[in-house]
């Protein structure tokens, strides 16, 4: 049984929490990403309360592989007696156990890799994929930025101009921040009953107002074209494009099925659109940014 070491993360993003441990002294600082910008907003290790996410690292020299890359394949997932998923790459394998109880908030779950970034950076991402939609939030790929309206979210595949969009606007005479090149949270807030996108801790998120968090004003699945032209979706319609980006390892029913009424919720509340748009900065009046 691996002893580990006095230097766990505790941190929290749209409203979960999570607590990361390590077998080998070092190990977490090779995350790299921005998980210390967050503990603020964490309960304390001491606090009765139980993380909602809890990961724990455990170093295996024979998983080095080869040199980290920013682009690893995605894992092998296995359902292992209704409550575990076994997930394999060649440099990592790992088990996420789901709560017996329905009810129940709380994941877990245990990697061994070679310590690289890139393979401790997946198995947080995993758990956080697999933990949030239980407390009513999705991860997205998506990009985005925020206005005096909201966050507006850009949702499309590989090469659709994801950071093209948000990078431009960002720095194009306009009032707006990016948020996001690649995950955002999204979360809905009972408190003031709107749905919020939070910046994330991970990889890549360099220069981002880390910790930080904007109601959704609306949502954009992108298609390049020689023109500016924004045309709305109707819900099912949205809801079958928002599942393509959503980021989740799904290998059970109850995963599945928060994650699909989640994804309706907000196909539902918040417009939705197609957005056709060139390289040109110019896009910020089709999108009503000043």
């Amino acid at each position: 049984m691996a002893v580990f070491a006095q230097e766990d993360i505790r941190f929290a993003m749209a409203g979960l929490q999570v607590e990361l441990r390590t077998s080998r002294p070092g190990d977490l600082t090779q995350l790299a990403g921005h998980y210390r910008d967050y503990e603020t907003a964490a309960q304390p290790p001491h606090d009765s309360v139980e993380p909602h996410l809890t990961v724990k690292f455990e170093t295996d020299t024979e998983l080095v592989g080869p040199e980290p890359r920013a682009n690893h394949p995605r894992f092998d997932t296995e359902l292992i007696g209704g409550r575990t998923i076994r997930l394999k790459r060649f440099d990592a394998i790992g088990d996420v156990s789901l709560p017996s109880d329905s009810k129940s908030e709380q994941v877990a779950v245990t990697f061994r890799s070679g310590g690289n970034r890139h393979s401790l950076e997946a198995a947080v991402r995993i758990g956080v994929s697999i933990a949030l939609p239980r407390i009513g939030g999705l991860i997205l790929h998506a990009s985005a930025v925020a206005t005096e309206h909201g966050a507006k979210l850009f949702l499309g595949e590989s090469g659709a101009g994801k950071s093209t969009i948000s990078t431009m606007l960002h720095d194009a005479p306009v009032s707006c921040q990016k948020i996001s090149d690649e995950l955002l949270a999204i979360a809905y807030d009972a408190t003031n009953g709107q749905w919020r996108a939070y910046v994330t801790p991970f990889i890549g998120g360099a220069g981002l107002p880390h910790g930080r968090s904007w109601p959704i004003d609306e949502i954009y699945f992108l298609r390049q074209a020689l023109e500016h032209k924004r045309s709305e979706r109707a819900p099912g319609l949205a809801l079958r494009e928002l599942l393509r980006h959503v980021l989740v390892y799904v290998a059970e029913t109850d995963t599945a099925d928060r994650v699909l009424g989640l994804a309706a919720q907000v196909s539902r509340e918040i417009p939705c659109y197609e957005l056709a748009f060139r390289k040109d900065p110019q896009v910020a009046e089709a999108l009503g940014i000043a």
